[in-house]
């Protein structure tokens, strides 16, 4: 899958019940996770792990897998532990976030020169 300006991916929402956190994790997306101690909070922070993932890819010049259809998830690694979890459809807009990071690195090189 080539570099785009929009993005969607299934992702796992769940609940560990051991530790009493929400997580939010992608299967297409390896290493890209998040933590919360709300549910609320997860999905707000998901989009942020998204964004940030893909865009280390793009600058790294990375392959972006395509998606995984829904029904050819395979779920059952994560019916552990009596961990609940629901499938969820996280979807991005890269321009702006592009532009953030852009933005970020040039104020980090005009600090690193002064």
């Amino acid at each position: 899958m080539s570099r785009s300006d929009r993005y969607r991916y299934p992702a796992i929402l769940g609940y560990d019940v051991p530790t009493g956190r929400y997580y939010v994790l992608w299967p297409d997306l390896p290493g890209c996770t998040t933590t919360a101690d709300t549910e609320d909070q997860a999905l707000g922070n998901a989009q942020e792990a998204m964004s940030l993932h893909l865009w280390g890819m793009e600058d790294d010049g990375d392959p972006i897998p395509p998606p995984t259809p829904i029904q050819h998830l395979n779920l059952s690694e994560y019916e552990e532990d009596g961990n609940k979890f629901v499938v969820i459809l996280v979807e991005i807009w890269m321009p702006s976030f592009r532009e953030r990071m852009a933005t970020k690195q040039r104020k980090e090189q005009v600090n690193a020169s002064a």
